[in-house]
């Protein structure tokens, strides 16, 4: 599916919104592109063409919904500039109360990784902790549909709603993970 299209990606959403609830597995691939830098120390000049940005620049689709929105007159210049400000707005306030959580622990890194932990994975866990550890924790499972949030790299975002037996996330902020390097 076109991922930089707002409404298709709204409607096949949320028919994988459904299939989840149903406890049905769901896959959906969303064809799109990062504009920007994974992180402001990449320069992606050096590994894009500018040939490939210009053509994603034209399918942005912020720009695309508010082209759609503008030709059926529900959005004008005034309501689009209110829009960028709350946007902003919410996006600071977001951003400080990520900045504000407190740091988890260095070995949370390894918790939420899969439904039940692996062999690797206890292996991995141990290491990072100097201990040895013999037996695999289990985790209380997620109710097949339920949402969550996933913070990364100083972000909040949704967390793919999907059957339990399939959840996993990296509940770790990146600051947090580079004080326990």
């Amino acid at each position: 599916m076109d991922g930089n299209d707002v409404l298709a990606t709204l409607a096949v959403t949320r028919w994988a919104l459904q299939a989840a609830r149903r406890g049905r597995p769901t896959l959906v691939e969303a064809v799109t592109y990062r504009m920007g830098a994974h992180t402001t120390a990449d320069d992606p000049s050096r590994y894009r063409q500018a040939q490939e940005l210009a053509r994603w620049s034209g399918r942005d689709p912020i720009q695309r919904m508010a082209a759609y929105l503008r030709g059926r007159g529900i959005l004008d210049d005034d309501a689009a500039t209110a829009l960028d400000r709350e946007a902003d707005a919410l996006a600071a306030t977001v951003r400080q109360r990520c900045l504000d959580l407190p740091d988890p622990s260095p070995q949370s890194l390894f918790d939420h990784v899969y439904v039940h932990d692996t062999e690797a994975l206890v292996n991995a866990r141990a290491t990072f902790a100097g201990t040895e550890q013999t037996e695999p924790t289990q985790r209380a499972e997620r109710p097949a549909g339920s949402a969550g949030v996933v913070r990364a790299a100083g972000a909040v975002q949704p967390a793919v709603v999907r059957p339990a037996s399939t959840v996993t996330a990296v509940p770790v902020p990146v600051r947090s993970a580079r004080k326990a390097l």
